[in-house]
């Protein structure tokens, strides 16, 4: 569960980042004033960044999880044959 928390979070501050962002370049564009400086749309951006960032971590440590749980339950090894030659 928490695994899957921390790829919500990153959906999350990706979907928040997204409409920041519109939203400064409409008022950057829409409006001739600078009420929207190029720091905060860098900020934004980099904001957008690291949600994607987090949400791939989120999914490559649950596919992660998903193989070390299918192996963990597997034997270290097969015996074909018994030295009795029973099998």
């Amino acid at each position: 569960k928490p695994l899957k928390v921390i790829s919500i979070s990153g959906i999350l501050i990706s979907t928040i980042a997204v409409v920041l962002l519109i939203g400064m370049i409409v008022v950057k564009f829409a409006v001739d004033a600078e009420l929207v400086s190029y720091s905060a749309i860098l900020t934004a951006l980099l904001m957008l960044m690291m949600g994607i960032l987090i949400t791939v971590q989120g999914v490559i440590a649950v596919y992660l999880v998903d193989i070390f749980s299918a192996t963990k339950s597997r034997p270290t090894y097969i015996v074909k044959e018994s030295a009795n030659g029973k099998k």
